[in-house]
């Protein structure tokens, strides 16, 4: 199957009754429902997903604790992990279409959480995160 995670924060101060009264019910360049949205697709062909909440992740530099993993287990082998700190999740929407052979993973981001995205399918609490994670001075974004 043919799988993608987005990546989501919400913007709080979203109106859908402006939406409604002035576009129709559609977003606008100052009434936008995201504050940024990313999606990743995973390119090789996705067997099963496998997801491990509030687990530690050992990187070759240390281990991160309190996180979740989102291990998409490929046909070929081997796996594409997903990994976010819990402190950041908001919400987490699945959407699945086994008739379309395809999934889609929604992750949605606390709007008041610093955090740091070293690479992509990547998210750290920026207060949880080692410094020596990836031999890089910890950004927030």
């Amino acid at each position: 199957m043919s799988a993608k995670v987005t990546f989501k924060q919400l913007n709080p101060d979203y109106s859908q009754e402006y939406a409604d009264s002035m576009f129709h019910g559609e977003e606008s360049v100052d009434n936008q429902k995201a504050n940024w949205s990313r999606t990743l697709r995973i390119d090789d062909e996705v067997s099963d997903i496998t997801i491990k909440r509030n687990t530690a992740y050992a990187f070759p530099h240390c281990e991160v604790k309190n996180i979740a993993i989102f291990d998409y287990v490929l046909k070929g082998g081997g796996t594409h992990p997903i990994i976010v700190s819990e402190s950041l999740i908001s919400n987490i929407h699945f959407v699945g279409k086994s008739n379309y052979n395809k999934s889609h993973l929604y992750i949605y981001i606390k709007n008041d959480v610093k955090y740091y995205a070293p690479d992509e399918g990547l998210y750290f609490a920026t207060d949880e995160c080692p410094a020596n994670l990836f031999k890089l001075p910890p950004k927030t974004i």
